[in-house]
């Protein structure tokens, strides 16, 4: 029987793909079962298979990229980008795993796959993009890169503002209407949950470096700052992140119907993480 085929290049995460082709092949021949992939792999047992595909955050012995890739048949380039997504997902720094991200853009822009929709990383990959796709709309701009830029905090260069601003409507976030003017495609921009990769930590990190200097270079009456320390069960923190990003999407909804003249741009960074935690209490030896 045809071995079914699909693309490797719509995928950032080694285990839905490896979870897509096994339920793939399964339709096209009964026998496939994780059993039989685990006595190919040499594995004990499919049950360590089955925490390989189903545990978030488990990473793929070394040893057994290769003969997956053979298993699954990949080509050269197709094999590159598997070991590249394993990785990605096993590397302990954030430099490892964004070396390992754009080596997966890198081989994905070879191939130029029909299925893979224009790649917004390039979008959090520059810190003041986001902050560019909403000044470009500000009353009063007259199309003057050069002012623009020195709007910004820290200030831009014009062939920064510039650049960016066609970077913007290479991407699809930005067009120009029939006077001229810019506005954007779409008024609320989101990534999927497996494309929340390097390109947004970084973005992230960028944000809170350029928190740290409001603080110093901001008066008050400019911005908020405030902090809220709080202990619940770990098992009621995903409803917090819930509430932050409810919060978030309504105050990006409001923002666009506040009547008036938008003359300024804001970031909003919103830091939630334990710092302190039960202890664990101790093993008698």
């Amino acid at each position: 029987m045809t071995q079914p085929t699909f693309n490797i290049y719509s995928y950032n995460d080694w285990q839905v793909f490896l979870r897509d082709w096994i339920e793939l092949r399964r339709l096209a021949d009964p026998s496939v079962s994780l059993q039989s992939l685990a006595f190919r792999l040499g594995l004990k047992a499919k049950s360590h298979l089955h925490r390989l595909l189903n545990s978030p955050g488990k990473t793929l012995a070394p040893h057994l990229v290769e003969p997956l890739a053979k298993i699954m048949k990949l080509e050269a380039g197709e094999a590159d980008y598997w070991e590249a997504m394993v990785s990605m997902a096993r590397a302990s720094s954030l430099e490892e795993r964004n070396k390992q991200y754009l080596r997966l853009h890198k081989l994905r822009g070879v191939r130029k796959p029909a299925d893979i929709r224009i790649d917004q990383s390039e979008y959090f990959a520059t810190w003041y993009l986001p902050m560019l796709r909403e000044a470009v709309m500000l009353e009063g701009w007259n199309g003057d890169f050069a002012k623009l830029a020195r709007g910004f905090e820290p200030a831009l260069t014009e062939t920064q503002a510039r650049r960016g601003t066609e970077l913007l409507i290479r991407l699809q976030l930005l067009r120009q209407n029939g006077d001229g003017r810019y506005e954007q495609v779409d008024p609320l921009v989101s990534t999927q949950s497996h494309a929340r990769e390097m390109a947004v930590a970084s973005f992230q990190r960028e944000m809170l470096h350029l928190g740290e200097r409001a603080l110093q270079t901001i008066i008050p009456e400019r911005r908020e700052v405030s902090t809220v320390t709080f202990s619940i069960p770990k098992s009621a923190f995903p409803r917090m992140q819930e509430l932050m990003r409810q919060f978030q999407e309504q105050l990006a909804r409001e923002s666009m119907e506040v009547p008036g003249t938008h003359d300024s741009v804001f970031q909003l960074n919103l830091q939630c993480f334990p710092v302190v935690t039960k202890p664990t209490k101790e093993k008698n030896s």
